[in-house]
């Protein structure tokens, strides 16, 4: 129980810590945009390479090139980097955030479905008391999944 109110604590931080990205991201492009100024994105691969400067000297940059973009398509292009990162997309390598979420709520309902083997060293599984009433630890994954789609709406 304590892991999953743990747990639970830990995605809602999480949820809050993008909310905050996307308000920066935000704030950052009606800067811009007051401002008159273009954005800078640069498009790489992420790996850096050895190159030399006019000096004769060793230098490190990036592989890529670099676009300047009106500040609302670099917001959206930003948002969509960031809606990708939570719900995933038809290409994403590693499971999105709500996947998470989904596989937590997929883990408690199979516990207390005893569908779910008992680790060695956890000791015994203890049934849910309320028959009619869903346990504690379920309800709460589903109440954080609820936040967490309220904190996540404007994305």
């Amino acid at each position: 129980m304590q892991n999953a109110q743990l747990l639970n604590t830990l995605i809602i931080s999480i949820a809050e810590g993008y909310k905050k990205i996307v308000k920066s991201v935000e704030d950052e492009a009606q800067r811009a945009q007051e401002g008159n100024e273009s954005k800078l994105l640069f498009i790489g691969d992420g790996e850096k390479y050895e190159q030399t400067s006019q000096n004769g000297n060793a230098s490190y940059g990036q592989s890529g090139f670099p676009l300047s973009l009106d500040p609302l398509v670099w917001e959206n292009i930003a948002k969509k980097a960031i809606k990708a990162e939570l719900f995933g997309t038809k290409h994403s390598i590693s499971p999105s955030f709500t996947t998470m979420l989904q596989h937590m709520e997929d883990r408690q309902q199979g516990w207390h479905s005893g569908s779910l083997p008992v680790t060695s060293g956890i000791g015994c599984r203890l049934p849910h008391q309320v028959k009619d009433k869903e346990p504690h630890c379920v309800s709460l994954v589903k109440h954080t999944r609820g936040m967490v789609s309220q904190l996540l709406t404007d994305i």
